[in-house]
């Protein structure tokens, strides 16, 4: 069973998205090196704090909501979301988990959200 374990670990900290998994408490049960790298910590310094340890910093409820919703409903929820503090977009999609809690992969979706931007000033430019 631990080797098992082990390799899906080892995935899971392969994937380019952020990843973690929160308990019924939701402190980190699991966060991988993407995971970390977005909460300026390490990921053993996060395992077993709570996750509004690291998303203080988010200015409205907005992650709060979808993540209490996901759980409370047992939904899948995915949304955008910006992160002033940060100056970053971020994709977060949230699976609850039946035992309670839920897992969270994230993406930083800042490039494309920047494009986008780029390419709706210049076609208001063209309609001008």
């Amino acid at each position: 069973m631990n080797e098992a374990k082990e390799r899906l670990e080892r995935i899971i900290s392969s994937i380019q998205d952020a990843f973690v998994s929160l308990d019924r408490d939701l402190r980190y049960a699991f966060a991988n090196d993407n995971a970390a790298l977005i909460a300026g910590a390490k990921k053993e310094d996060m395992l077993g704090r709570d996750v509004w340890d690291f998303m203080a910093d988010t200015e409205d409820k907005v992650v709060r909501n979808n993540l209490e919703r996901a759980i409370r409903e047992q939904i899948d929820v995915c949304f955008e979301f910006y992160y002033p503090a940060k100056d970053r977009w971020y994709e977060h999609r949230m699976y609850p988990a039946v035992e309670g809690g839920a897992s969270i992969f994230t993406l930083d979706i800042t490039a494309r959200k920047k494009s986008e931007e780029r390419l709706s000033v210049l076609a208001k430019v063209r309609r001008s």
